[in-house]
């Protein structure tokens, strides 16, 4: 009969934990602690670069769309060239019309009766240097019925062809808006009941004395 007061030891070996068996030969490589939190003062300086970062990453995407939307935009619009067939810059010749010279500088004139396409200007003039190139294309339309009408049509045209004006002179006697670029542009000069269409390269202009628009509208059609 056992004796169930002094049970006796058993003789099997104890259990030992599970491991892994490292490759032949070479003992199990010891488990890895889990990795720790950095100091709180290197977090700090990790949030501030990354941060950083992306506040540069905002402002170049910004910068980008910004400079894509203004490509865009003057992409929309044509330069100016010249207009009813004559070109600025090119040098001033016709077979139809007399190329007068006077006061330094050569010039075409004409009206609408020689030439119907002007129409609804009455008078042409386009101004050329001395040496022959083309630095202003002038047109001039005097007072209609449906005058206003056809004001603001022709600053819609404008704006749709080259853009917004790049500036809108207005006085007591006459306004002037400009369209197109610094250097070579256009002006819409209404003055009382006249109204003056000027495109010109604008530095050969002004050294020609043609300095304003008013000075255009004033004289620059006396002699027809």
């Amino acid at each position: 009969m056992p004796d169930t007061h002094n049970p006796q030891p058993s003789s099997l070996p104890a259990p030992t934990p599970p491991h892994h068996a490292g490759p032949a030969g070479h003992p199990a490589a010891p488990a890895e602690s889990a990795p720790t939190a950095p100091p709180p003062k290197n977090r700090t300086f990790q949030l501030a670069a990354t941060a950083a970062v992306l506040v540069i990453v905002m402002c170049l995407g910004a910068y980008a769309l910004a400079k894509l939307a203004k490509h865009r935009t003057s992409a929309r619009f044509e330069s100016v060239t010249g207009a009813f067939g004559w070109t600025l810059g090119e040098p001033l010749k016709s077979s139809k019309y007399n190329i007068e010279e006077t006061d330094g500088y050569k010039r075409i004139s004409y009206t609408a009766e020689d030439d119907p396409t002007i129409a609804p200007f009455d008078k042409m003039e386009v101004r050329a240097t001395s040496q022959g190139k083309i630095y202003a294309i002038c047109a001039e339309m005097s007072h209609k019925d449906d005058f206003a009408a056809k004001v603001a049509a022709l600053l819609e045209h404008m704006k749709d062809k080259y853009g917004p004006a790049l500036t809108n002179a207005v006085t007591e006697s006459y306004t002037d808006n400009v369209f197109g670029g610094k250097e070579v542009n256009v002006h819409v000069v209404q003055q009382w009941n006249e109204l003056a269409v000027v495109y010109q390269i604008e530095s050969v202009g002004q050294a020609m004395n043609e300095q304003t628009p008013k000075k255009v509208l004033k004289d620059q059609f006396k002699h027809l």
